[in-house]
């Protein structure tokens, strides 16, 4: 198996009853692959198969969904309940090197999916990353639009300045991915992190001893910011 772009900015098809060996066996694969390059998520139409299929990893593991439906939950404020508001969120997808797809994300929502591992239609909640995961991979089985893909220099988005990780201190000579001047060092993680490439952060990942994988990396480098 392998990442593939051919059906990527398209809208994916309903699995139905009669897809559902297919679907399940393409769907195991996929939830394979994404444990071996240590993926958060994965949507079928990134590795070329035009199905609403996903696999998500939670706090339990990597699962196989199908047909998921998202719904934004809303907040409590006061006695009444308010819609959430949402953020930019620039999703790092393998299949876009040097780029990023925007995709409008909230804090909280609700799921409705059928779970290939408890052979049934769920429903829960998913917060913070799970979230986030769930929404980036229904904005991809929509279809990636590919006027939210923009480039990968997240700092030029924000309208900041951009410190690369081989960029040398000027305080100490050292390369900004582990430079160990406070303001440096800080910078090269929060600063950076959104915009490694996944060996950098693969490396990264190890030389934390935290095995987040690449993409919990980068999301932490957005976050922490």
């Amino acid at each position: 198996m392998m990442l593939d772009n051919k059906c990527l900015y398209k809208q994916c098809k309903l699995v139905e009853e009669t897809d559902l060996e297919e679907a399940t066996n393409i769907g195991m694969d996929m939830l394979e692959f994404a444990k071996r390059k240590k993926y958060l998520c994965l949507a079928g139409n990134q590795i070329g198969y035009d199905k609403q299929v996903v696999v998500i990893r939670d706090d339990d593991g990597y699962d196989v969904y199908f047909n998921p439906e998202i719904r934004i939950a809303p907040v409590k404020n006061g006695m009444f309940e308010v819609e959430q508001d949402t953020f930019e969120f620039a999703a790092n997808l393998p299949n876009l090197p040097k780029k990023r797809f925007l995709v409008d994300i909230a804090s909280n929502i609700e799921v409705n999916a059928f779970s290939v591992i408890n052979d049934d239609r769920i429903n829960f909640t998913a917060e913070s990353h799970l979230a986030k995961s769930w929404q980036v991979m229904v904005a991809v089985l929509e279809g990636v639009d590919k006027d939210r893909v923009v480039s990968c220099d997240y700092q030029t988005i924000k309208k900041t300045a951009k410190k690369r990780p081989n960029d040398r201190c000027e305080k100490c000579g050292r390369k900004n991915k582990v430079c160990q001047c406070p303001e440096e060092a800080k910078a090269s993680f929060y600063d950076v992190a959104v915009s490694l490439t996944d060996k950098e952060a693969d490396t990264l990942d190890k030389v934390l001893g935290s095995e987040l994988g690449p993409d919990l990396v980068r999301d932490f480098g957005d976050i922490l910011k």
